[in-house]
């Protein structure tokens, strides 16, 4: 089953089938054509990067800090001011409504 986030409404909606294959592209909820596929064992940073709130370099950089720090990305992520508090509690809220 495959899972969709709207990330203007912030619905979870199903499906059998790829995006890409269906007929009806839009969130079932509220019709926006922001939907993102999310598989069951996404990682916190690419979930951050489609949530919008850092981009692919920063997540990166901050990816590589963490070898060196061995320090949650989450926690790398806040010290270096790329993500507030509230943006990495809603991305691990989400990413826990993903979770088998």
């Amino acid at each position: 089953m495959k899972k969709f986030f709207c990330k203007n409404c912030k619905e979870i909606s199903y499906s059998s089938s790829p995006q890409y294959t269906q007929t009806e592209k839009d969130c079932p909820y509220c019709h926006s054509s922001d939907l993102l596929d999310i598989s069951d064992d996404i990682r916190i940073g690419r979930l951050l990067v489609m949530m919008g709130f850092i981009d692919k370099t920063a997540l990166e950089a901050s990816l590589e800090k963490q070898m060196v720090l061995k320090k949650r990305i989450g926690e790398i992520l806040k010290i270096n001011q790329l993500i507030t508090e509230t943006q990495l509690s809603s991305a691990l809220e989400l990413q826990s409504r993903f979770v088998n």
